[in-house]
């Protein structure tokens, strides 16, 4: 079946972003019966229509980082605006203070 759901599925969710196109394929590999991977892939992809494929790829591209690439990990993530967020690296430096060992000063007992 080469032009059957599966690769219809796949080349919709990847013209949406490559993100979206990965939990696509994620979810069509690991659900145990192909109509649920059908099913749980339209779920997915309807989401673009209330959210917008960039949203959705952003929201994708968050779940597959924190390894959970699923509808309800997708899903989740749009309603809460978690993909909206700027990640702030941290700032790991100490600051130079008396008071501040560091590890070198535990390193030496």
């Amino acid at each position: 079946m080469p032009n059957g759901p599966p690769k219809r599925l796949i080349q919709w969710g990847s013209s949406i972003g490559i993100n979206t196109g990965a939990v696509v394929e994620h979810l069509l590999r690991s659900k145990p019966h192909p109509e649920q991977g059908y099913r749980a892939c339209m779920g997915l992809l309807s989401l673009s229509c209330e959210y917008g494929d960039g949203r959705l790829e952003a929201a994708s591209a968050l779940a597959i980082r924190l390894g959970s690439p699923n509808s309800r990990s997708v899903k989740s993530t749009l309603e809460s605006g978690r993909h909206l967020r700027q990640t702030e690296s941290l700032d790991l430096e100490l600051p130079i203070h008396g008071n501040v060992r560091g590890p070198g000063y535990y390193h030496r007992r």
